[in-house]
């Protein structure tokens, strides 16, 4: 779509960026949408997301990154969230990833469980 600026891929989508500190996130989906006008991407149905010690699943994935230094500034998973590392899985609507303050913020109903 070179008037909206957009390029969409349909099918088995698994992108890689290292951030500012060397970490990976990894995301994967059924679908993606990358726009250069608004430095967002979205990932859409049947997100994962590994991202150091945590893997966050989802139905719908927003990237937003500085276009300045193109470094990976939040990631916003939202839809059935499920957010896990090797102790705790947590339960929200939505789970945002500030990257450069390495802060996770669960909102809409949030709920930690416990693994023992």
């Amino acid at each position: 779509h070179m008037e909206t600026n957009e390029v969409q891929i349909m099918k088995n989508v698994r992108a890689n960026k290292t951030l500012q500190k060397g970490q990976l996130v990894t995301l994967q989906s059924d679908t993606a949408i990358f726009n250069s006008k608004n430095d967002k991407s979205e990932f859409i149905d049947n997100l994962v997301v590994d991202y150091g010690a945590y893997r966050v699943t989802g139905q719908k994935g927003t990237l937003e990154v500085n276009p300045r230094g193109h470094q990976v500034e939040k990631v916003r998973v939202e839809g059935g969230v499920k957010l896990s590392d090797l102790q705790r899985l947590a339960i929200s609507d939505i789970v945002t990833m500030y990257v450069a303050e390495r802060k996770v913020v669960l909102s809409g109903d949030p709920r930690l469980i416990q693994n023992n």
